[in-house]
């Protein structure tokens, strides 16, 4: 799943990801930044060992894992704790492209023996899916990217965050 959309907290707190996780010798805990695109790697990795890949997918809504004052990202990066942050562009592009990626590297694994699929949404209490949400295939993500720029000069957040949210218009313009 995308940045910010619950993909740690899966993995203590939901029961199906638990479950994977004390059955696994690694946990690979995907920041989403590649898109999707390390699956393939990681499967052909594991395989070359003998071991087998439980993939865990976890869909959030991204306007609001980005904004949400209480739990986004931007107030997690507002977290002296935390910290963490990522740029609306490489973010909108996690919710677009990472869910497209993930979904084809999903069909074309679906009947390997050496990979298993998990996919939850967390929308408050996160749920158990069939697969990811149709919408979540159909993101804009120059949309995204707009929305996030534009919440990010509006949120009441620190400077360095709303400079790091924002980065990518001083590299790529205007979403």
């Amino acid at each position: 799943g995308g940045c910010g959309a619950g993909k740690g907290y899966a993995l203590k707190n939901v029961p199906q990801a638990m479950e994977m996780k004390a059955k696994s010798q690694v946990v690979w805990d995907s920041a989403g930044d590649q898109n999707a695109t390390e699956n393939p790697w990681i499967l052909k990795e594991a395989e070359a060992r003998g071991m087998k890949v439980n993939y865990v997918y976890v869909h959030a809504d991204p306007k609001t894992q980005w904004a949400d004052p209480e739990r986004g990202v931007m107030k997690r990066a507002s977290d002296p704790k935390d910290g963490r942050m990522v740029d609306a562009f490489v973010f909108a592009d996690l919710y677009a492209i990472g869910a497209r990626n993930h979904q084809a590297f999903y069909e074309e694994n679906k009947d390997n023996l050496n990979a298993s699929f998990v996919f939850l949404e967390n929308a408050g209490k996160p749920k158990l899916l069939d697969g990811i949400p149709p919408d979540s295939l159909k993101v804009d993500r120059n949309e995204l990217a707009k929305f996030a720029v534009d919440a990010a000069m509006k949120a009441d957040i620190p400077p360095h965050v709303r400079r790091g949210a924002t980065i990518g218009t001083r590299i790529w313009g205007n979403a």
